[in-house]
């Protein structure tokens, strides 16, 4: 029985789960932040524009999320979203995937709407709470933690409609240049209209 219960907590130690479960029995309760207040709609500016197909904030992209965006006080950002069928994971269940693009996509873009230049994914801490069923509006927030010249940090959260934390992401974000996000991406152009929104190029520096 010993040598059953060490086994164990070897292999939980070798997950990091046993110190996931120490802080719950921490005396005090974890505070997360409450859902946001949406208010005025922040439009795209990407709407209208024929190279716009994102599968997570494009209107009129028939598989996509299409998650509006507004202002929200002490975020960045805030979107909605209604999970609708055809994303479950469980039967009547979204699958986290899905969920990890949302946050994703609100810190994406926050450090857009903040920084005006269009930012990278560089990595992204997602934990994942409580499940959200199909056919639950949820919302989303983002708020940036700290920036040192292109490179953002920042948090998001998806509340559930009962005001609960579904999951939360600590992510670092990147706004390259255009000529960088070319190499970055293998693209050899973007379209001539979104050029100036990328981060400014860095003049060439001579010895």
């Amino acid at each position: 029985m010993t040598a059953h219960i060490l086994t164990r907590a070897a292999g939980l130690l070798r997950t990091g789960y046993a110190m996931e479960a120490f802080k719950r029995l921490l005396p005090g309760k974890r505070r997360w932040p409450a859902p946001p207040i949406l208010g005025h709609e922040v439009p795209l500016r990407f709407t209208g524009r024929q190279e716009h197909r994102c599968f997570a904030c494009w209107a009129d992209n028939p598989i996509g999320l299409k998650l509006r965006f507004y202002e929200a006080a002490g975020w960045t950002l805030a979107c909605s979203w209604a999970a609708a069928s055809g994303y479950e994971n469980y039967p009547g269940m979204v699958h986290g995937g899905i969920l990890a693009t949302v946050v994703d996509e609100i810190i994406g873009q926050a450090v857009f709407h903040q920084a005006g230049h269009l930012p990278v994914s560089v990595n992204a801490s997602i934990k994942w709470h409580r499940p959200v069923k199909i056919g639950e509006s949820v919302l989303a927030a983002a708020r940036i933690t700290g920036h040192h010249d292109r490179l953002y940090r920042a948090v998001g959260y998806i509340f559930r409609a009962d005001g609960k934390v579904a999951a939360s992401a600590d992510g670092r974000y990147y706004t390259p240049p255009l000529t960088q996000f070319r190499k970055m991406t293998g693209l050899e152009a973007v379209p001539p209209e979104i050029e100036p929104w990328f981060a400014p190029e860095r003049p060439n520096v001579r010895s």
